[in-house]
This record gives structure tokens, C-alpha cells and sequence, in this order.
């Protein structure tokens, strides 16, 4: 399952996917290789670790705290 994300790639500015395989969830650049664990994610506020829902990372601890 791969979803196409906007956000272009931090080192060469091109086209990220998100991916899943066995390790967990993970951005992939085609143009340059670049690649970041995307499971650990965690909250700018809290600093809790947060839950990929809908397209999205949601923080359990602070509501309405959304990274896309």
C-alpha cells in the first residue's frame, strides 16, 4: 500500500510515498532514495509517540493535534 504525499522530499524536493512493510510505516523519495521511519512519530507539543489514523498522525494526549 503506498498513499502519494504532497510534501516534497527534505533533501532533493521531489515526490514522497508513504509505505508499509514489515517494520512499520516509512517515507520513500523515487528521485533521490531518501527514506524516514514515519512509526515513531511523535506530538510538537507533548512529545508522545503518535497514531497514524486516516492519512494522518493524531496525538492521544493532546486533542486536535494533527500532522499530515
Amino acid at each position: 500500500m503506498a498513499n502519494w504525499k504532497s510534501n516534497p522530499c527534505p533533501k532533493c524536493g521531489g515526490s514522497l510515498f508513504l509505505d508499509i512493510d514489515e517494520t512499520g510505516y516509512f517515507d520513500h523519495c523515487l528521485q533521490c532514495g531518501y527514506t524516514r521511519c514515519r512509526s515513531m512519530q511523535t506530538c510538537p507539543q507533548c512529545g508522545a509517540v503518535m497514531e497514524y489514523t486516516n492519512s494522518a498522525y493524531h496525538c492521544l494526549n493532546c486533542e486536535g493535534v494533527e500532522i499530515r
